[in-house]
């Protein structure tokens, strides 16, 4: 898992840290909790990082309303022979939206493991290396809908 990590952390990703503080999508601050991250596959040779803000107990002061997904049922219901559907990516999706500066000391990130397989983070022995989100990150309660809300108008 470390060597698959490692590979991920190569490219241009939020994994790599001057890539991700260049671009705005954490940074350096007060910090008064932080959030779980894990991973799951992205395919064959690919990982997706997830940060839980669950854990941290930012989700459950977060409000954002619930609104079911579209299941293969529900689109192939709705298709007709004069449809068509598409696909929007945007790229970074979530980490488009900024964090409102509230609530980024509760969205705090250990970035320690992370220097230290890119080798690109010099840290004192033992040290850690904690940065907070600024912008909306995959497993917050309303990053989703703020994305939804994004695409109505």
């Amino acid at each position: 898992m470390r060597q698959k990590i490692a590979k991920v952390c190569e490219k241009d990703s939020i994994f790599d840290v001057p890539f991700a503080t260049n671009r705005a999508y954490i940074s350096s601050g007060h910090i008064e909790s932080l959030t779980n991250s894990f991973s799951v596959a992205k395919g064959l040779h690919d990982i997706r990082m997830v940060y839980d803000a669950t854990k941290s107990l930012l989700n459950a002061v977060l409000w954002a309303p619930n609104f079911p997904l579209p299941t293969i049922d529900t689109v192939l219901n709705n298709a007709t022979m004069h449809s068509w559907f598409g696909d929007l990516d945007l790229g970074e999706m979530f980490l488009n939206y900024f964090l409102d500066e509230r609530l980024r000391p509760y969205a705090g990130v250990d970035v320690t493991k992370i220097g230290d397989l890119l080798n690109k983070l010099p840290t004192a022995e033992g040290a850690r290396i904690l940065m907070r989100w600024v912008r909306a990150f995959m497993g917050m309660t309303s990053s989703p809908y703020n994305c939804t809300r994004a695409f109505s108008w």
